[in-house]
């Protein structure tokens, strides 16, 4: 079976009929990613039988328009939530997939949507400060590829997170209001860029689906 008809599975597994960073360099070693554990009740998984796999460009399109139309609905209910991880780790901007209080980022948080609990756990778990940006193959790279969105976009949605002193519990609070609120705009911006640019960012991930090579993630 070839990559393109793999992917194809994967993708037509994770949709759902009828629902509709900027990086600052931070200097110095990262630690140890954090195991983090995400609650069950966090997240509503969404599981779908098989369908048939598309054999055109056109049906292919389809299939990944729907899918970015549904992530739309989940990324703008994420935004308004506006829970989202703390960077506890190191003074600056870092990625963080999850923290151990199971809060998910933005793209996590759709990953987890489509009922991949256990790739987000697994990530979180392996490689918790993870950009998405930097990956090019195995199971994270094939979500990106059937996301409906480009590998760029999800750099956009991927909002790296602001260091927070958990250790000063009224400033704290101020500091993750403000984070909050940075996010939301931040996201809200994002949203409104993904909505625009939906016709030919389409195109391109449809291009970038059928060029992928011959590997299985």
């Amino acid at each position: 079976m070839t990559r393109w008809a793999c992917l194809l599975i994967v993708l037509s597994c994770l949709l759902a009929p009828g629902l509709a960073a900027a990086q600052v360099v931070i200097d110095g070693p990262l630690p140890e990613p954090t195991t983090v554990t995400v609650p069950p009740e966090t997240m509503t998984a969404v599981f779908v039988p098989i369908a048939p796999v598309a054999s055109t460009r056109d049906e292919l399109r389809a299939m990944l328009a729907a899918h970015r139309a549904t992530h739309l609905a989940e990324l703008r209910r994420y935004v308004e939530a506006g829970v989202f991880p703390v960077n506890d780790v190191q003074p600056g901007y870092l990625n963080v997939f999850a923290d151990p209080s199971g809060h998910l980022c933005a793209v996590a948080n759709l990953m987890a949507f489509d009922g991949d609990r256990a790739m987000v756990d697994q990530t979180a778990e392996a490689s918790n400060y993870v950009r998405l940006v930097d990956v090019h193959e195995g199971a994270l790279y094939d979500w990106i590829l059937a996301s409906g969105f480009t590998q760029e976009e999800i750099g956009r949605i991927q909002e790296p997170y602001f260091f927070q002193e958990v250790s000063l519990q009224r400033e704290q609070q101020r500091q993750l209001d403000r984070e909050r609120n940075r996010l939301q705009r931040a996201l809200n911006r994002t949203l409104a860029r993904l909505t625009r640019t939906t016709d030919r960012s389409l195109d391109l991930a449809v291009d970038r689906l059928m060029a992928a090579p011959p590997h299985l993630g």
